[in-house]
């Protein structure tokens, strides 16, 4: 769902984050968008009229591979990632707190390692060789990687950030 007005996060960045995650989500819903276009175009011409564009399923295959990048950051800004909970019900507040300081840090951390791999396959693999049908340059598609990691990691630093700031008004 797109930033939604009601957001905790009332400081100077707000903008900052309303345009990463609107952006974030116009991204999405074209690749979403684009993918179901191609598709339904491919099925129609192939069933049809017995063509097929051999460019269409490998453009699908990068909207789709988008759309599960980005979408991962999403559902991270979201918090609706599936999570086993059973441990925070036990734990105290302060627990609690020290607990998601403690996952956020490894989120971070995560982050970091999906941004060095992404750039690191994207520099090193993505100039050097074309897709088999687009002829598109690889870094086309290694781009949704580092995208994603740092997506992730700005998301992160949100949270990371609004958790520090009601833990100040708590005090």
């Amino acid at each position: 769902m797109p930033y939604q007005k009601n957001n905790k996060n009332k400081g100077g960045f707000i903008l900052f984050w309303k345009i990463l995650s609107n952006f974030s989500w116009f991204i999405s819903l074209i690749s979403l968008a684009s993918g179901i276009i191609i598709i339904i175009i491919q099925v129609f011409l192939r069933y049809v009229f017995g063509f097929s564009l051999p460019w269409a399923e490998e453009l699908a295959r990068y909207c789709m591979i988008y759309i599960g990048m980005i979408g991962s950051a999403l559902t991270l800004r979201e918090s609706s990632h599936p999570s086993i909970d059973f441990i925070k019900k036990v734990l105290t507040d302060r627990g609690n707190y020290i607990l998601d300081l403690i996952c956020q840090i490894a989120t971070l951390f995560f982050a970091g390692v999906i941004i060095w791999g992404g750039y690191s396959i994207f520099m090193f693999e993505g100039f050097s060789s074309r897709t088999p049908a687009l002829r598109i340059l690889w870094a086309f598609p290694y781009f949704s990687i580092s995208l994603a990691g740092v997506l992730l990691f700005l998301f992160t630093v949100e949270k990371f950030i609004n958790m520090l700031k009601v833990k100040s008004k708590d005090k």
